[in-house]
Parts: structure tokens; C-alpha cells; sequence
């Protein structure tokens, strides 16, 4: 009599031991799938000046740099807010839905101080028309900041180098306006730059678009930028074939170190301004 009580609590024991580690078991079999997401942003200027941080779901993460690092995180919707560690600001955010196995690619671009931080869609221009014969379609968007007086818009005039035998030296004749250039790339329209034959060149240069205020140079002109439509030359040379003479480029200001009365003087520096292609097909 005295074993029954026994064999019941050993019975009982098992059954609950039993069903501790049936219920054990069900927890340890859930999962949490992860997926991958890369942010290609070391050329972003806020990157490289070390004030750039990411978060995700608002909690600080480590972005990793180059193109070849990930960031492994649960999969399911996800946010991500570029911000600026000085001041806290949000500069862009991505709600992303991370799938296991199917990795997310985003290229930043933010490639001057004064430029806004963006996503780049590098095929942004693979389903636009081609540029028409003889020509060259450029988009061009103002990142030259507060430098110069362009805060009621850019006009960029476009200069045809010519020789005079009058004078014997080479001039430059105004051929034509590309108006309203914006700060904006996703408001800018493509405008179309003539291929000019031979050695003649092309000269730009930009003017406030409202007032027409000019960039006068420590020589008392206008400042002219001819090394651009070298630089589309260039460009499309190294296409290949069949090429659409399509590009886009972001308008920047630059300094130089040395004296050059061909530039324009703000204080004690002298300082140009350049387009510089980033898109080409």
C-alpha cells in the first residue's frame, strides 16, 4: 500500500516533467529570420566629414562603409533615418520590407556640402530618349550653395568660341540661355547643348536668373567655364556604342591656390564654378 502513493508522485512527475519539455521545445523551434540591406554612402560628403549616422527603427547603428558590408536585421518592415550626430537632424529616411535572401541595395549621394543627401538611382537615365543628332542632353542641378548670389534661381549661357581677324584672338559669342537650373535634381529638365565641329569650343556661364547678375572676375569680366564641354567631349568618346548623349551633371563651386585673375575673389580667396557629369549613357 505504501508504494502506490510512490508510483503516483513518480507517474506525476513525469507527466509534468513531460510537459515542461513539450513547451520548451515549442519555444526553441521559433526564429527570427534576418535579411541584408546595403547603404553605399562613403562618398557622400557627410559621410567623409564623419557627421553622417544611420539609425534603424530610431535606435543608433553602426553603418558600415563600402559597397561589400551589410546590415543583418529582422526581416519585416524596417526604417531607416540618415541623420546628422551634430545637430540630430534627419536628413533622409527608407522604410524598407526586408525579405531573408533577397538583399537591399542603396546608393547615397551627397557629393558637396551644399548638396542635399539622396538616394542615387544609377539607371535613372536608361529609358530616356536619346539626345537629337548633333547635340547633347544634359540635366544639370545647382549645388553651388550661398557661395555666389544664385538664391533667386541659375541661368547658365552658353558661348561659342570663335576667331576674329580683327583682333586676332579668340572671342566668345553668346549662342544661347539654359534657364532656371534647379536645386532640385527630380525637378530639373534634360536641355540640349550643341556638338560644335572641329577645334571650336563652348563656354558657360551662369548668371543670377531674375536679375541676370553676373560672376565678375578679379580682371573685371564675366567668369567663363570652357572646361566642361571638354569634359562632355570626353565623355561621350568613352561611350560605346550605340550612345545616347545623355548625361547629368551636379553644378559645384571650387577653390583655387594660386593667383589667376580669370576667377572671382569672395574675401581673400579666389573661387571658380564647374559642372561635373555623374550620369552618362
Amino acid at each position: 500500500m505504501k508504494s502506490i502513493p510512490l508510483q503516483w508522485l513518480t507517474a506525476t512527475m513525469v507527466i509534468i516533467v513531460f510537459s515542461i519539455s513539450c513547451k520548451k521545445i515549442e519555444v526553441d523551434q521559433g526564429f527570427t529570420a534576418f535579411g541584408e540591406i546595403y547603404f553605399n554612402a562613403d562618398q557622400t560628403a557627410g559621410y567623409q566629414a564623419g557627421y553622417l549616422k544611420l539609425k534603424y527603427n530610431g535606435h543608433p547603428v553602426d553603418m558600415q562603409g563600402g559597397t561589400g558590408r551589410s546590415i543583418r536585421v529582422p526581416a519585416g518592415e524596417a526604417k531607416f533615418e540618415f541623420y546628422d550626430d551634430r545637430t540630430g537632424e534627419v536628413l533622409l529616411e527608407e522604410t524598407v520590407n526586408i525579405v531573408p535572401g533577397s538583399p537591399e541595395r542603396y546608393t547615397l549621394f551627397q557629393p558637396t556640402m551644399d548638396a542635399p543627401l539622396s538616394f542615387l538611382d544609377e539607371n535613372a537615365q536608361a529609358d530616356e530618349e536619346a539626345a537629337p543628332e548633333g547635340h547633347y542632353k544634359v540635366k544639370f542641378v545647382d549645388y553651388t550653395g550661398n557661395l555666389f548670389s544664385f538664391n533667386k534661381g541659375m541661368d547658365i549661357v552658353l558661348w561659342r568660341a570663335e576667331f576674329s581677324w580683327i583682333t586676332f584672338q579668340t572671342e566668345y559669342v553668346e549662342i544661347g540661355v539654359l534657364e532656371n537650373i534647379s536645386r532640385n535634381l527630380d525637378e530639373e529638365d534634360y536641355h540640349l547643348i550643341p556638338i560644335e565641329s572641329g577645334d571650336v569650343g563652348l563656354a558657360f556661364s551662369f548668371r543670377e536668373a531674375e536679375t541676370g547678375s553676373q560672376l565678375i572676375t578679379v580682371a573685371g569680366k564675366e567668369f567663363l567655364n570652357t572646361q566642361f564641354y571638354e569634359g562632355l567631349t570626353t565623355a561621350s568618346s568613352a561611350l560605346s556604342n550605340p550612345k545616347k548623349n545623355v548625361f547629368t551633371a551636379y553644378i559645384e563651386t571650387y577653390a583655387i591656390d594660386y593667383q589667376n585673375d580669370n576667377f572671382v575673389k569672395i574675401g581673400d580667396k579666389l573661387y571658380g564654378i564647374q559642372p561635373v557629369i555623374f550620369l552618362k549613357n
